[in-house]
């Protein structure tokens, strides 16, 4: 099988006179010696942003980018929800909206009382890659839910992991 460069990605489609340069790197430690990008393109994701360093190498990345630069894809957000089974799913909260604003932002732990009877969670990835063009709920494999179990007890805290074992935790949260 042959492999296709990103220099030879760019070349089939007639835009290499575009490209100043390709880069390859740490994306999660990586820090431009020159000019700083217009856009950024970054697809290093499994679903619900397990795994891969997405998340880490985004908000390394959008630090370095122009202002009003392009980061591709624009968005990614993972919900959580519930009765899954039962129907087409009741969304309980939005866990992450990755895009070039959020990325400059601390993430913070988000905390919900999940609906009595619930036993799975579900994580839920809607990716917009540029100006309306995406993939929803099961368009591809990183569309597809992430079903967690419920851990036992009262209101549960969604915390994302980073480092080498990215991806969200679940935990039960007391108040006091």
């Amino acid at each position: 099988m042959r492999r296709t460069t990103p220099s030879r990605s760019w070349e089939q489609l007639g835009q290499a006179a575009y490209v100043d340069r390709y880069v390859l790197a740490d994306a999660t430690h990586y820090r431009p010696d020159g000019p700083r990008p217009h856009v950024v393109v970054l697809e290093m994701m499994q679903r619900a942003l397990v795994k891969e360093p997405q998340v880490a190498a985004t908000r390394n990345l959008v630090r370095w980018m122009r202002p009003g630069g392009l980061l591709v894809p624009q968005s990614i957000a993972v919900d959580a929800a519930v009765d899954a089974v039962i129907d087409a799913g009741r969304h309980v909260a939005r866990l992450i909206d990755l895009n070039v604003e959020s990325a400059r932002e601390p993430l913070e732990p988000v905390r919900v009382t999940l609906p009595g009877g619930v036993h799975v969670v579900e994580l839920r990835t809607e990716i917009v890659v540029s100006d309306g063009i995406g993939l929803g709920r099961g368009d591809s494999g990183l569309t597809l839910p992430l079903v967690l179990p419920r851990p036992a007890g009262g209101p549960v805290e969604f915390s994302y992991r980073m480092g080498k074992r990215p991806g969200f935790e679940m935990s039960v949260w007391s108040s006091e």
